[in-house]
């Protein structure tokens, strides 16, 4: 019996579209795979550079385009296929795909750590629910009042990022470099040397906002000396203190308490006489340094500002 007109035809053209199927297939890992980590280092070095420029619109655009091919890498080693099985058949190609998961890891958690530095930086300063400092939007000379529980969530973020890098370095620093193509080797450095870099300056980071809620006055009002200084003398802290004021935190609330003129304290240049440390000798050895508005004279800039706020205290 004759099949109807056409039928051949349409045999013909299923057979074919389910060979290219199938080779689209066989192709599609390794194809996700490399373009997924082509694209994903280079946008994520484009979000860093927006960032630091402050363009953070220019950087959500590349960090989510880097999240999101290297998703597509990650889902192309996963499912790599018979092409990545048959390359294993050459001993070079074999040893540098051992190191592939490594690579891959390490831009995964390089990726995670990318859109937690984007949320800092989107959601820090804006937005209601999110943004650290407060004011009353009906009064704008009220006192800003940074929030504490939301300082407390950046710290808390700011260890989630440490931590991803620290993954990626791992996974980097257990690349067998020596199975790396040599054109790739560089790179592979590099990263790690940055991520190291990275490790320590979070670190900083993190304590930072360990201790931050207490400086803003989480365990009582914390007051500063704000000291407005000249560019005309060279002192330890800048410059001569000719008005001064005190900024007081309590709880995360600020208030600048009334500016004052050195020139009230410092009554007709009047000397004071309080316990030196003893390589203060350059406020030792200068009459007029022995107050407030000159205690400031030591180029040496811890003893400076302790000795300034001893003086301004008696």
């Amino acid at each position: 019996m004759r099949g109807k007109p056409g039928t051949a035809g349409a045999v013909a053209l299923l057979a074919a579209l389910g060979g290219t199927l199938l080779w689209l297939t066989i192709a599609a890992g390794p194809w996700r795979l490399a373009t997924g980590l082509l694209e994903g280092g280079p946008a994520l070095e484009k979000a860093e550079k927006s960032l630091a420029t402050g363009a953070r619109k220019a950087a959500r655009y590349e960090t989510l385009t880097a999240a999101a091919a290297i998703d597509r890498a990650g889902a192309g080693w996963e499912t790599s296929g018979p092409l990545l099985a048959l390359a294993h058949l050459s001993p070079a190609a074999r040893a540098a795909l051992g190191e592939g998961r490594h690579v891959v890891d390490a831009a995964e958690f390089s990726a995670r750590a990318a859109l937690g530095t984007l949320d800092i930086a989107e959601n820090a300063l804006t937005g209601p629910e999110k943004v650290v400092v407060r004011e009353d939007e009906n009064d704008p000379k009220s006192n800003a009042h940074i929030r504490l529980d939301r300082i407390a969530e950046i710290g808390e973020l700011v260890t989630e990022i440490r931590r991803d890098v620290i993954r990626a370095a791992r996974a980097l620093g257990a690349v067998e470099i020596s199975n790396i193509p040599g054109r790739f080797r560089p790179e592979i450095k590099t990263g790690l040397d940055r991520a190291r870099s990275t490790i320590r300056l979070l670190g900083r980071a993190e304590a930072g906002f360990e201790l931050l809620p207490a400086i803003l006055g989480s365990e009582g009002t914390r007051t500063y000396l704000l000291a407005m200084q000249n560019s005309a003398e060279l002192r330890g802290t800048g410059g001569a203190m000719l008005r001064f004021a005190d900024l007081q935190f309590t709880d995360g609330a600020a208030e600048l308490l009334p500016g004052q003129s050195v020139y009230k304290i410092d009554q007709d240049r009047q000397q004071l006489s309080i316990p030196l440390p003893e390589d203060a000798w350059y406020v030792a050895g200068i009459d007029d340094a022995k107050r407030f508005g000159n205690a400031n004279w030591s180029p040496d800039w811890p003893l400076t500002s302790r000795l300034t706020l001893r003086y301004r205290a008696a």
